[in-house]
């Protein structure tokens, strides 16, 4: 009979023992988890670039579609166009340009010593526009003499329109 308590009772500080360990484990790993995500938002730089689709031009204002870089919601923007505003557009070389491109490179190349390093050519220039070569539905990166954050109305430094998308 003494051996069957004292069977029990060892069997039941067991179960006791793996309940408490199981919640100090629990306690502990929430606990990490916690601080892992506290430094890599405390590791996060404030933006001053932001991206996304342009849905609606109003004069100088464009109206954006971007995502939230926290839950990844979609988020509208007001972005401002000024005159100091810089408007590039993102496009690809043309066939002779290339060639151009190559002859130079290759040009370099042959007379490149090995302490320097040549630079290969590059098939996308960058073109200055106007505002009003803007588009909706072109992908555009903003950026802003200040941080964006939750701002949703910003004003423009400089817009970059991108290549299009593949589909």
């Amino acid at each position: 009979m003494q051996k069957n308590l004292i069977l029990g009772l060892a069997v039941l500080v067991l179960i006791a023992g793996a309940f408490y360990w199981g919640y100090g484990y629990r306690a502990r790993t929430d606990a990490q988890k916690t601080e892992v995500v506290q430094r890599i938002l405390d590791d996060i730089q404030p933006r001053n670039v932001i991206g996304g689709s342009v849905t609606a031009i109003n004069g100088n204002t464009l109206t954006i579609e971007t995502s939230d870089i926290i839950s990844g919601k979609s988020v509208k923007r007001e972005v401002v166009v000024s005159d100091g505003t810089l408007l590039v557009r993102l496009a690809y070389k043309s066939d002779e340009e290339k060639a151009a491109d190559l002859r130079e490179y290759r040009a370099k190349l042959a007379g490149a010593t090995s302490s320097e390093s040549v630079q290969s050519p590059s098939v996308i220039k960058s073109e200055n526009i106007v505002l009003s070569d803007l588009r909706v539905g072109n992908f555009i990166d903003v950026s802003t003499a200040s941080p964006i954050g939750d701002n949703t109305s910003l004003e423009a430094t400089k817009i970059i329109v991108e290549l299009p998308r593949p589909e």
